[in-house]
């Protein structure tokens, strides 16, 4: 199972996020100036709740006239299941000219299948991002972010000049390279309150900032002094934060910290072979109803706004692919990490189907191939359709990619499905991806267990993109609970 996988992503993707929380637009950029003082290098410590699982590294400097830097790097080290997991990513942006406009993004992520590049540059009145996975190199133009240097400085800069007001509202966008989000997310900031708390033992007065992405509805506190320093961002929803310290005490990392263990949603109640259920009943509360997607094989029987009885069914096969609905054609198009058009993968599609016709058989061939062919491994890497065929080798994200990939190439439109399933051995739900295809309707597989007909414990929580699973999946960890009521 690749049970947490996706966690670490999201892990990834908050982080990034918070390191990006201070990109704001210049409300009072021109009567604002650097100071000296701002250029230098911090350290984070990085915790999932009491547990350092990281740090990271930010450096601003001035490196020419009218042109300066703003680099980060991310290192994040801990266990899945007792199996050692690292993760590493480097990030560099230029700015220049008298509005010191962002003019480049290098972002780069080293991967046991494939390292992962993004290269980003100004060139006329667009911008053009280059990417390469898997050694595929794809380049498109997009509009020019539109991010200034002042955009990325203005929280330290209006704090250290006290212009930062309790109240204020502040809007702005932020551009991410690293995919399969590479795109720009418009931000909220309300300035909260000014306080005075204490840091590393000293009193030191500070304010408080929430951020909060739109398009992914997730948010975090940045804590920045009066002085204009960054010192904790916390993002919510996942226990997770960045804390200033002295480099030696940031690189000071739990070694022993258990990514799978701290995240499982307990229920000790559960049947002993998960597979074997088809039918289940649970009791569900601590998580927004309304955030359940629609399944042909969910009921729900809801007593308050964050309680229902969930019902699923393991639902068979039993009707077949027509003509395919304009809505759902995007399903059968290529992502930057779903590649069915990539040679490689079609050319596998033909192999594995044999001119077969018949879409319920191809989807089984294609669930047992990817099941008996892609080594069970624990991966801590953005889950790639080209890259897992490559390797043969992944967990539960990566099983899921390339046949979601697979199906498309068929002429099935799949998505990936994202949620919880039972672990026994854990005696919890833990997090899990699979599959959901449309042959007439949709219905789920999973790749990873074999599983033509995905089992009842699959209680599925959001589909499609990374950036659509994100504050669902940290609202399910942090506070949903499950009961069974019953099984079959």
């Amino acid at each position: 199972m690749r049970n947490l996988k996706i966690i670490n992503s999201k892990i990834r993707r908050l982080l990034l996020l918070s390191g990006a929380l201070f990109f704001i637009t210049p409300a009072y950029a021109d009567s604002l100036l650097f100071n000296d003082n701002m250029y230098g290098s911090e350290w984070y410590g990085i915790y999932m709740g009491r547990n350092k699982i990281g740090y990271s590294k930010s450096v601003f400097e001035k490196i020419g006239e009218n042109k300066w830097s703003i680099s980060t790097s991310l290192t994040l080290t801990f266990k899945v299941n007792e199996i050692a997991a690292s993760i590493g990513e480097v990030e560099q942006r230029i700015y220049e000219g008298d509005n010191g406009e962002m003019t480049s993004i290098d972002f780069s992520s080293a991967n046991p299948t494939g390292d992962i590049s993004v290269i980003g540059k100004t060139i006329s009145d667009s911008f053009m991002i280059s990417t390469n996975i898997a050694g595929r190199l794809t380049s498109k133009f997009i509009s020019r972010p539109a991010e200034t240097l002042t955009d990325a400085m203005i929280i330290p800069i209006k704090a250290q000049n006290g212009l930062l007001v309790v109240g204020d509202t502040l809007r702005f966008s932020t551009f991410l390279a690293d995919p399969p989000l590479s795109s720009r997310f418009n931000h909220l900031a309300i300035v909260k309150s000014r306080e005075t708390i204490l840091f590393a033992g000293i009193p030191t007065d500070i304010y408080m900032v929430y951020d909060s992405t739109l398009e992914m509805n997730i948010g975090g506190e940045i804590i920045v002094t009066d002085k204009g320093r960054i010192i904790e961002q916390r993002a919510a929803g996942m226990a997770i934060i960045t804390r200033a310290e002295p480099e030696e005490i940031a690189k000071q990392i739990d070694l022993e910290f258990d990514l799978l263990s701290h995240n499982v949603i307990a229920c000790d109640s559960g049947p002993i072979d998960a597979g074997s259920v088809k039918k289940a009943s649970f009791l569900i509360t601590g998580f927004d109803n309304n955030k359940f997607p629609a399944a042909s094989n969910f009921t729900i029987e809801k007593f308050s706004p964050d309680s229902a009885l969930v019902t699923i069914f393991s639902e068979p096969y039993d009707h077949e692919l027509s003509a395919i609905p304009d809505s759902l054609q995007r399903y059968l198009e290529p992502e930057q990490l779903i590649q069915s058009k990539d040679p490689e993968i079609t050319k596998l599609a033909e192999e594995i189907l044999d001119n077969e016709r018949n879409p319920k058989t191809k989807a089984e061939l294609i669930n047992r191939w990817v099941y008996l062919n892609i080594k069970k491994e624990y991966s801590p890497e953005i889950s790639n359709a080209l890259a897992t065929l490559r390797a043969r080798k992944g967990d539960c994200g990566e099983h899921s990619a390339l046949a979601v990939a697979l199906l498309r190439a068929s002429g099935i439109p799949a998505r990936v499905a994202s949620g919880v399933v039972y672990w026994p051995e854990g005696k919890g739900f833990a997090y899990h991806a699979w599959v959901e295809l449309y042959l007439g309707k949709w219905v789920q597989m999973d790749p990873t267990w074999n599983e033509l007909s995905a089992n009842a414990t699959h209680i599925m929580l959001t589909n499609g993109g990374v950036e659509k699973q994100i504050a669902v999946i940290a609202a399910a960890i942090r506070g949903m609970k499950i009961k069974f009521v019953s099984f079959e």
